[in-house]
């Protein structure tokens, strides 16, 4: 298996993009940039160097980050410590379904992910350490925090419905359930099973409804799709924009960049469910990987984003809302209001994942 992410590197003075390929093997894969990179780093130490005999500047020191949101929506944080630190990041971005494949074949110090449960996976991997971060996970509910304090959330989403508002009302939508309807027959969008938000999304629906309700409205789904799963949220919402289905499930998180990038776009989202048990509270949270070289300064990152100020930063430049009560969402945010959100805590989510993934198969939903 081939494994396909970006990496980017952030300093006082260093950028540079490159796709590389890393297969399986537990060696970590190298490319011309990554040298390049370190070699211009190294070189505008010793060019500052007033004495030419003097000894190589050392190497500067480099943390590492393994993230699933994009790293160009988090460049200026990241810049912004590495300059306080003096130090050079470096990003390797993962979708959030290879996060831990790529964990387990690349060494890495701090892991930030828009999908806890993903965490949750790399700490059953043996792929995380727990932290001690007692200041910062003091500003979070005592509900979205990891008992083992193996990872802080930071910021948090939802799924919900999206719909085309130019031949649909959010009257119109009422459940999760409700797709199933013959109503809605040729006319709903959904991304594939793969995607560990649907995973969470009908683990909820289990713990709500039950294992015969939830798979009586899975089959409904199905029956009711325009078109065969998506393969993320990006291109579900493009499909709505050009007509292909009339509604769909997606992460507010993509709503807000896809209406940011179009202010004119048809797209709506409507907050459902509200009285047949919320909407999933999505977490996005941070950890520090049990193979980092930089613990102390990993820690200091971690701590540093969670910190109100930066909070606020955090979830306006990944269009979520800052977890801190105390952090201020974005002004988009804001616009789009808030809907009911399910009670499940993180724990009991990820303890329904099995059962849903098991499900979703049974009933063909791939």
């Amino acid at each position: 298996m081939m494994l396909k992410f970006a990496r980017f590197w952030f300093g006082s003075s260093l950028f540079s993009t490159v796709l590389a390929l890393a297969g399986c093997s537990h060696e970590p894969a190298t490319t011309a940039t990554d040298t390049a990179a370190l070699t211009a780093s190294q070189s505008a130490n010793t060019a500052s160097a007033p004495d030419s005999n003097a000894p190589p500047a050392d190497v500067r020191t480099v943390l590492q980050v393994f993230s699933s949101i994009e790293p160009a929506s988090i460049r200026p944080l990241l810049q912004d410590f590495a300059k306080q630190h003096d130090v050079d990041i470096r990003v390797v971005y993962a979708a959030p379904k290879h996060l831990v494949a790529a964990l387990t074949n690349q060494p890495a110090d701090v892991v930030l992910s828009n999908d806890s449960d993903v965490l949750q996976q790399a700490v059953e991997a043996a792929l995380l350490q727990p932290f001690d971060a007692e200041q910062a996970a003091a500003s979070v509910p005592n509900t979205y925090l990891d008992p083992d304090g193996n990872w802080l959330p930071l910021s948090y989403h939802t799924r919900t419905a999206v719909y085309d508002s130019r031949l649909l009302k959010a009257a119109d939508i009422g459940s999760f359930a409700s797709f199933a309807a013959p109503k809605w027959a040729n006319k709903l969008c959904l991304t594939s099973a793969q995607d560990p938000a649907n995973q969470a999304l009908v683990a909820q629906l289990i713990h709500d409804m039950g294992e015969t309700k939830t798979r009586t409205v899975l089959q409904g789904w199905l029956t009711n799709l325009a078109r065969p799963p998506f393969g993320d949220d990006d291109a579900l919402l493009a499909a709505i924009v050009r007509g292909e289905c009339q509604v769909g499930l997606a992460d507010s998180q993509r709503f807000a960049h896809a209406t940011a990038q179009n202010p004119n776009s048809p797209l709506a989202l409507a907050w459902i469910n509200a009285s047949s048990g919320g909407v999933p509270k999505r977490l996005t949270a941070i950890a520090m990987a049990r193979a980092s070289h930089q613990p102390e300064l990993a820690l200091q990152l971690i701590e540093w984003l969670a910190a109100p100020d930066q909070q606020s930063l955090f979830a306006s430049l990944t269009d979520t809302y800052p977890i801190n009560p105390q952090a201020e969402a974005s002004v988009r945010l804001k616009a789009l209001g808030n809907g009911v959100y399910s009670p499940m805590t993180p724990e009991q989510l990820h303890a329904g994942l099995v059962s849903a993934k098991m499900l979703m198969d049974e009933v063909g939903y791939h």
